[in-house]
């Protein structure tokens, strides 16, 4: 078969012709094949692990040749798990990381429609409107699962949650969370269904400084894209208009610096 020979029984890829590095290099650099095939690329034990743990199936392990006699976590292989080697010039050519991580995965996502959310009634949540940046998304999921949040709302999204960059930001985070997608209309309907004030992170007039809001009741926290901050709408279906107050000449955060002190914030409040 081109582009494969065999030591020790071990299947090892040496040509970037190959279909299954074509098909990698698609799902890494290409959202609409992701959602298309409905499969993603996670790179990095500690990533994969995390996805593994949280009941994602593995369809395909691909692993730099420098790890053929390294023992892999059980989890992590299974009798229905394909595993295959590749040469150490082609794994960098692929790795996002310049083959500083040694194993990689073609992985299935998971549905994230918002009926099959796991509500809890006493938990803080994240709500996400139009962010743009892949970066940005992965370091608030990251911060978000560190913190304890019991989920995230990611409303009118403008970017793939499957996106290599916001794995990599969010450490796998990104499993470790329940995660729904929601229209604005969708989700402040299913909040006011809830009971669940809005905690609208804006810079409007009416807004409050952050840390004189009482968070000891469930609530949601909702911070907007990069450039616009939260839709009108929003900040109109909000209970609560919060702001992070700013020294001269300073006058904004990036959304997962702001969204990360809120999320703390909160938190701490409602354990004490």
């Amino acid at each position: 078969m081109h582009g494969f020979f065999y030591s020790n029984k071990l299947e090892l890829i040496t040509s970037e012709q190959n279909g299954l590095i074509k098909k990698v290099l698609r799902l890494q650099q290409k959202s609409r094949s992701r959602k298309k095939e409905g499969l993603f690329i996670v790179e990095g034990w500690r990533e994969l692990t995390r996805a593994a743990v949280k009941g994602y199936t593995i369809e395909q392990l691909i692993i730099h040749e420098e790890w053929i006699e390294q023992p892999l976590a059980p989890i992590l292989t299974n009798n229905t798990v394909q595993k295959c080697f590749l040469k150490s010039k082609l794994f960098e050519k692929i790795s996002l990381r310049s083959g500083s991580e040694k194993i990689m995965a073609i992985v299935h996502s998971k549905s994230h429609e918002l009926k099959d959310f796991q509500w809890s009634a006493a938990g803080i949540y994240l709500l996400i409107e139009r962010v743009e940046k892949p970066g940005n998304l992965g370091a608030m999921l990251r911060t978000a699962a560190g913190a304890g949040i019991s989920g995230v709302f990611l409303v009118d999204s403008k970017t793939d949650l499957y996106s290599p960059n916001c794995i990599r930001n969010s450490l796998g985070g990104v499993f470790s969370l329940p995660i729904a997608h929601a229209s604005s209309h969708e989700i402040c309907e299913y909040l006011n269904q809830k009971n669940c004030p809005i905690w609208a992170a804006t810079l409007h007039d009416d807004a409050l400084p952050y840390h004189q809001i009482d968070y000891t009741t469930p609530g949601v926290i909702a911070v907007g894209s990069e450039s616009d901050g939260l839709s009108e709408f929003l900040v109109n279906q909000a209970q609560q208009k919060i702001i992070l107050p700013m020294h001269e000449p300073i006058d904004s955060l990036n959304v997962s610096v702001a969204a990360g002190i809120l999320m703390y914030h909160a938190l701490h409040q409602q354990k004490q």
